[in-house]
């Protein structure tokens, strides 16, 4: 009898060896997938919320009368921040070009073209339409789109030419 009981025993504890293991992989599985599906919004999401937060802080440094805009920069759509410098007038161009958030900054009427820019961060699509006061920006990367608007404290902008 003592021998049998021993060896029930040890089988008992072998399955709930067992068990603990299943159990153990199966909350490993789990988490490691949720953290993958994290993972993978994060990424998604990136770009998109890098570019808006730069351009959201470039918009908000020039935000002063009459110093943001929305334009072209030659045949591209683009935010135009103003500034002057030394009594010569300044543009910074937010803009897609070649599927990336770019930047220029050049004298006004230099004749600089999209492609002297720089690349900021790439993006599917960017967007931006200004409603008096509120600029809206939509920045899509992977897929996702994302939206902001920036309330212009200095007032109403206007078009650029």
């Amino acid at each position: 009898m003592g021998k049998s009981s021993q060896t029930i025993g040890f089988i008992i504890s072998l399955i709930l060896i067992c068990l603990f293991a299943v159990c153990v992989f199966l909350v490993l599985a789990t988490g490691a997938e949720i953290y993958k599906d994290i993972s993978g919004v994060m990424d998604t999401q990136f770009g998109a919320q890098t570019a808006l937060g730069y351009t959201a802080t470039k918009v908000r440094h020039f935000d002063i009368a009459e110093s943001v805009s929305v334009g072209k920069l030659v045949e591209t759509d683009a935010i135009i921040l103003r500034e002057t410098i030394d009594g010569s007038e300044y543009h910074t161009y937010l803009y897609n070009h070649d599927g990336y958030l770019c930047e220029l900054f050049c004298e006004a009427d230099s004749g600089l073209r999209p492609e002297d820019g720089q690349q900021i961060i790439a993006v599917d699509g960017f967007e931006f339409k200004l409603d008096g006061s509120m600029l809206h920006i939509a920045c899509e990367t992977n897929g996702s789109t994302i939206t902001q608007s920036i309330y212009l404290r200095s007032g109403e902008a206007g078009e650029a030419a």
